[in-house]
């Protein structure tokens, strides 16, 4: 089968400094893959990469059969959704947050309603639709933030730590409603994160990014009962342990 998603010698600088490399990576359609590794070690800027909001030095990123040089930038950040730490909210409505990509896509009136409706009801905020997006919790916020996301139909999402900042009760629950999108929509999805048991339950694959560089991508069993180096079999079953 071929991937869906492939990045071939990738490089990403930051000010002229190589912040991440990925000699190769190949992910299935509808494939959840965590991304993990230490503070620092260039998870994030893989997925502002990616997305190429930072420029990418060298490589390529291939989205459902078209590699990004063949597209204008624009058109390949319309196939491409990322969702933040920080749930980056306009002084609005919730439900015109929800809308806010739609509007710029060009999507407005009924069909625009009914996919914020869907996805407010999808993400368990239908109630808060009215609500000021500055009167609501921060996990509502990030509830938000995966609506609008999903809302735009993506080909690829991008989650950057989107539930580090909430509490362990919040985390769960979003948790289990975003599986549950996930499986509804088949989104081929990236996402970091430093929750180990959250990659484990979560995702099909887990991709290692250690000192700036993807050293192993595998199943949570292979990565788990084989690591690809000390450091990271000592990463593992500390954070593991600290869970």
């Amino acid at each position: 089968m071929n991937p869906y998603l492939s990045i071939a010698d990738l490089t990403i600088q930051r000010d002229r400094v190589t912040v991440v490399t990925v000699d190769g990576l190949d992910i299935e359609q509808g494939k959840v893959v965590a991304v993990i590794g230490p503070n620092g070690a260039g998870k994030s800027s893989l997925l502002l990469g990616i997305a190429n909001i930072i420029p990418r030095k060298t490589g390529s990123v291939t989205l459902g059969g078209l590699t990004f040089g063949k597209l204008h930038a624009v058109e390949f950040r319309r196939r491409v959704a990322l969702v933040m730490q920080e749930p980056m909210l306009l002084d609005a409505t919730v439900r015109q947050n929800i809308g806010l990509g739609l509007y710029y896509r060009g999507t407005f009136g009924e069909l625009e309603r009914l996919k914020v409706d869907h996805w407010a009801e999808k993400m368990k905020i239908s109630h808060l639709l009215d609500r000021p997006a500055d009167k609501i919790s921060g996990g509502e916020a990030q509830r938000v933030s995966l609506a609008r996301a999903f809302a735009l139909e993506p080909d690829l999402l991008l989650l950057d730590e989107p539930f580090s900042a909430l509490d362990p009760h919040t985390r769960k629950g979003l948790t289990k409603d975003l599986r549950s999108a996930l499986k509804e929509t088949n989104t081929t999805t990236l996402f970091v994160t430093h929750n180990l048991r959250e990659a484990r339950d979560m995702a099909d694959q887990i991709a290692v990014i250690w000192d700036g560089k993807l050293i192993q991508c595998g199943s949570w069993d292979e990565i788990t009962s084989n690591p690809a180096t000390e450091s990271l079999r000592q990463y593992l079953g500390g954070h593991l342990h600290e869970e």
